[in-house]
């Protein structure tokens, strides 16, 4: 109990630096924190079945939870008193290091990290070689619709109080449990995914940790880089084996330097090629040659086109032994790499994830791009923006930002918006406020970053209210008006048709 409440003080806390000083974001890559997200490929004995129970109205009681929690003070027996230099070490700046430049907008004014929560609950037992049905109360406290979203998960077994503190627990899987969430403003939705447990799972204490992402870019719900800021964890514990292979988390090098997972990433060098070492640990009585996947992706592990390179080993660990994986990581083209080591033994696996920045390496990119409101009615005033940022501390000279908005009923532009400027460490934003001269109920808004002429990312979002709720729907085939609308119109009309027959019948009777 105290470490999960120790998990969500921490993540709570985070939202609110962020809330409170209304400034700040993913700042410098040397001062971002890692382990991760992953391969969004579920792979193994893990299957995925998004289904929607229905949408409830929300829940006040978690926003209670949150604030409950957020305001109790620290435990002192396991967090140290460094927990606000922890916070700006995950990039998370109070103040701004830099001056705004000209023509942005303080990013946090349209962007709220924590703004998603996600409460877990699973139906039943769960038992090892038994399939669980995981339910995800997702709830959207913006005042905006998101789209193309996922709920990611991690999966962790306990490590002994001092070590999972430290390193937090035992990855055993990570992957997004559900994909394509669609979420209107303020809308809670009941959602489920299930989960085989390993038959030979280890008996102990276990974890199901959430985190929300849109595009699968944009973090709404904790860090997925990291094992401990994320939203409220799912907690139970199983009976299994008592003997297994993994990883030991402990014993992870970065170029011969013990890697903290609680901690800053470190900065390597952008001429040096970092080796990973890592002991795989066997307490079975048999000798065992274990198949280790390494992936090596640019920032996270979400994203399919972040993937740069992926290796397969073999390692044989004598009964009772370890044996040490290593890797070398030789690309030298990005600001921040995350890399994923994966052993599979039967049915069970074991995940360590790094990641570390490069100096040398700035790069640009996008954060959020979204709508202030949809659909867009005529006459009523929205905005389109998005957040940017260097991935370094370094400034970046020569940035554009280019924001269009288009109607996809007929190809027109509804509105268009340009920042050419420096792009900084600090999360910046860019807005544009106008005010439509018709109504749209489908739409979407493109964000397209370049840096000296050069393309750097481009993404699109669709806005479509037949997709994010129906009923808001004012254009149904040429009609305007709502469908209950609709149906009245229909309605009188058979009535008028009916009544017109009767008449024409009583006027040929009568003659």
């Amino acid at each position: 109990m105290m470490g999960m409440k120790t998990t969500l003080r921490f993540g709570v806390a985070v939202a609110c630096v962020l809330g409170l000083f209304n400034y700040g974001g993913i700042a410098h890559a040397q001062s971002t924190q890692s382990v991760q997200s992953a391969s969004n490929t579920n792979g193994g004995v893990f299957t995925v079945t998004p289904t929607v129970e229905q949408n409830i109205k929300p829940d006040p009681a978690l926003v209670q939870q949150s604030a409950k929690v957020a305001s109790e003070p620290a435990d002192t027996s396991t967090t140290p008193p460094t927990t606000l230099l922890k916070l700006l070490s995950k990039g998370f700046s109070p103040v701004a290091t830099t001056t705004p430049p000209a023509g942005t907008v303080n990013c946090f004014a349209y962007y709220t990290f924590g703004s998603v929560s996600v409460q877990l609950a699973s139906r039943a037992g769960i038992s090892p070689g038994q399939t669980a049905t995981i339910s995800a109360i997702i709830s959207n406290n913006n005042p905006y619709p998101l789209v193309n979203g996922q709920l990611y998960v991690k999966i962790f077994r306990k490590q002994d109080n001092q070590s999972d503190f430290i390193q937090g627990g035992n990855i055993v899987d990570q992957f997004v449990a559900i994909d394509n969430v669609t979420l209107d403003a303020h809308q809670q939705k009941i959602l489920n995914f299930s989960w085989t447990v390993p038959s030979n799972a280890v008996a102990g204490d276990y974890k199901i940790v959430p985190y929300f992402e849109t595009d699968k870019r944009y973090n709404l719900l904790g860090l997925s880089f990291t094992d401990d800021v994320a939203g409220v964890p799912y907690e139970f514990t199983l009976k299994g084996a008592s003997a297994e292979v993994s990883f030991d988390k402990n014993s992870i090098l970065l170029n011969n330097i013990p890697y903290q997972v609680i901690a800053a990433a470190p900065i390597i060098a952008s001429t040096t090629n970092p080796e990973i070492d890592v002991n795989l640990v066997n307490t079975t009585s048999k000798a065992v040659s274990v198949p280790i996947v390494w992936r090596v992706y640019y920032w996270d592990g979400l994203l399919d086109g972040h993937l740069l390179h992926t290796e397969n080993q073999t390692v044989s660990v004598g009964p009772n032994a370890s044996a040490k994986a290593s890797y070398t990581v030789t690309d030298n083209d990005h600001s921040v790499y995350f890399v994923i080591a994966e052993a599979d033994n039967g049915d069970s696996k074991s995940i360590v994830d790094v990641r570390f920045a490069k100096d040398g390496h700035p790069e640009a990119r996008i954060n959020f791009p979204s709508l202030t409101s949809f659909p867009i009615e005529q006459g009523t005033g929205t905005s389109i923006f998005s957040c940017l940022h260097s991935t370094s501390a370094q400034t970046i000279e020569g940035g554009k930002l280019v924001l269009t908005l288009t109607d996809l009923t007929d190809g027109s532009v509804i509105d268009t918006h340009e920042y050419d400027g420096q792009i900084t460490g600090d999360m910046m934003g860019v807005a544009d406020a106008f005010t439509p001269k018709k109504t749209y109920d489908k739409v979407m808004l493109t964000a397209a970053l370049s840096v000296g002429g050069v393309p750097v990312e481009s993404v699109s979002t669709t806005y479509d209210c037949s997709v994010i709720d129906p009923d808001k729907c004012t254009k149904n085939n040429g009609w305007s008006g709502s469908p209950i609308m609709l149906a009245v119109a229909f309605g009188v009309l058979v009535l008028l048709l009916a009544v017109t027959a009767l008449i024409k019948h009583l006027w040929y009777t009568k003659k």
